[in-house]
């Protein structure tokens, strides 16, 4: 909180993705808060992220900051709950949940609750929270009530489809489920066309 701040400041934390057994227990890309968010996470992170930091003198050092954590491993777009099987049947299922479409739609509703009036609204991340900023952008300004809106990440777009990508951006878009949240954008048929 900012006493009197008008404007809002998002910022989706970074932390890799998974879309299979190796990736949802640890192995891969290396998916943040996999055992859940502690306690204590706001104060460390409040401290190592800059932007979050209103000692660092940032340009939005005297706005409303609002953090979203993560631990969905769907860089905060997901909507499926899966089971992962482990591919050589020796360590158990693990069942997920890419749950950060949901997410953001909580957090959204949050935002109204406490900051009905903004201002200027900035939504940004890095790595898994730049890729979360892209597709989540859409749905912060149309529902929130911010006069303008500002989004900046570091990590996206996501790789255009080619004879590489595509193999996994289809594994994503059915691992996540992330086509019916796509679906609500207008640019969809777009997006489906070319995930990247």
């Amino acid at each position: 909180w900012h006493e009197g701040a008008k404007n809002l400041a998002v910022v989706f934390e970074p932390g890799g993705a998974c879309w299979d057994h190796n990736g949802c227990t640890g192995g891969g890309l290396g998916v943040a808060n996999l055992n859940g968010i502690p306690d204590d996470h706001m104060l460390i992170w409040g401290f190592t992220y800059p932007m979050l930091n209103r000692a660092s003198g940032s340009a939005i050092s005297d706005w409303n900051l609002v953090f979203v954590p993560y631990c969905t491993g769907d860089v905060h777009t997901g909507n499926n709950v899966i089971t992962y099987e482990d591919p050589n049947g020796v360590e158990d299922d693990v069942v997920f949940n890419h749950a950060g479409h949901d997410n953001t739609m909580a957090v959204i509703s949050w935002l109204n609750l406490y900051f009905p009036q903004i201002d200027d609204l900035f939504v940004s991340g890095c790595s898994a929270g730049g890729a979360g900023t892209q597709i989540n952008y859409y749905f912060l300004r149309e529902l929130t009530n911010a006069a303008r809106g500002f989004a900046l990440n570091d990590s996206g777009p996501i790789f255009p489809n080619s004879v590489h990508s595509s193999p996994l951006h289809q594994k994503i878009r059915s691992s996540w489920n992330v086509d019916p949240v796509i679906d609500e954008i207008p640019e969809a048929a777009t997006v489906k066309d070319d995930f990247g």
